[in-house]
């Protein structure tokens, strides 16, 4: 039943309902990080429930390796010691290990003549995801103006990308209306270099980066997924150029309603690597990349003209 179960039934169950009806996710837990408690939203949020939670460790189960980990001893410390405390923690859900941006609040709670830490938990992910966009965007668009070339402003588009999320496989593919081909102006891979694509507008060149580029809509892939689409009894609608990664996300550029190319990105290790938010956050900032190519694309002609 919890911790928050006093002797009398009726107000034991008055309170519990009232804890699990909280918008924050609440844990409380010893100092050594043993969980005692935690209501619905916590248990959802971390998608587990109380009875395996409290034979794991807020330490080493519902907290990312990547968050100073041994500053919590500190920081628990000051909390008994009636010091509240506020922080941004990556988070981890211990059932299949993955992680979202939360806030937390910590503070001391006395129940049954034990001190505890409360943990007042809210999932910030997707406030954090709006931030990096809305931060790409401007610095896409800054680049637009102050690349001194279109190499540069490429490396710039990869660069800005980066900050937001790793993206070591990042592809920039153009067409070339005039000589029917998909030129890769920019193409970071560990593992393969890859040639223009020519004859695109024959339907029998297939890639994956010409799937999105004749649909105009994201492809997001993996390899398995792949793997089943060629064993199907439907025709055969894209193909791999090179080596097939374990997952592949591209999406169009598009600029004035015109798919001028595709941006994508690929991991050769781990199939979970991107998600429906990593989609997400490609298709918003694609359309700044398409138009920062045509701004550096019309300056640099421009410079030309005038020579």
């Amino acid at each position: 039943q919890g911790l928050l179960a006093p002797s009398d039934e009726v107000a034991g169950a008055e309170i519990r309902a009232i804890f699990d009806k909280l918008y924050d996710g609440i844990f409380i837990h010893t100092v050594d990080g043993l969980i005692r408690d935690m209501n619905l939203r916590a248990q959802e949020m971390y998608q587990v429930d109380l009875a395996s939670a409290c034979a794991l460790s807020i330490t080493t189960d519902f907290s990312s390796p990547e968050n100073p980990l041994d500053a919590l001893p500190r920081i628990w410390k000051q909390v008994l010691q009636g010091e509240p405390q506020f922080m941004e923690w990556l988070a981890r859900r211990p059932g299949d290990g993955s992680l979202f941006e939360a806030e937390i609040y910590l503070q001391m709670i006395s129940l049954r003549g034990e001190n505890l830490i409360m943990a007042c938990v809210r999932d910030i992910s997707q406030r954090k995801r709006a931030e990096r966009t809305t931060r790409c965007m401007y610095n896409i668009s800054n680049a637009a103006s102050t690349a001194e070339n279109l190499d540069e402003l490429y490396a710039t588009i990869h660069g800005v990308l980066q900050k937001a999320s790793p993206v070591p496989n990042f592809q920039l593919a153009l067409v070339d209306t005039a000589k029917d081909r998909l030129d890769f102006p920019y193409f970071q891979d560990e593992v393969d270099t890859l040639p223009s694509i020519e004859n695109i507008s024959d339907p029998e060149v297939k890639s994956l980066t010409l799937t999105v580029l004749r649909t105009g809509k994201p492809l997001f892939i993996t390899k398995p997924e792949f793997h089943a689409r060629r064993v199907e009894d439907a025709p055969v609608d894209t193909d791999v150029v090179g080596t097939m990664p374990e997952v592949w996300l591209g999406v169009p550029l598009k600029a004035q309603d015109t798919v001028i190319g595709v941006m994508s990105v690929q991991d050769y290790h781990n199939q979970d690597r991107f998600s429906q938010d990593d989609v997400s956050f490609m298709v918003s900032v694609s359309e700044q990349v398409a138009m920062a190519i045509e701004r550096n694309k019309d300056r640099q002609a421009l410079t030309m003209s005038r020579e």
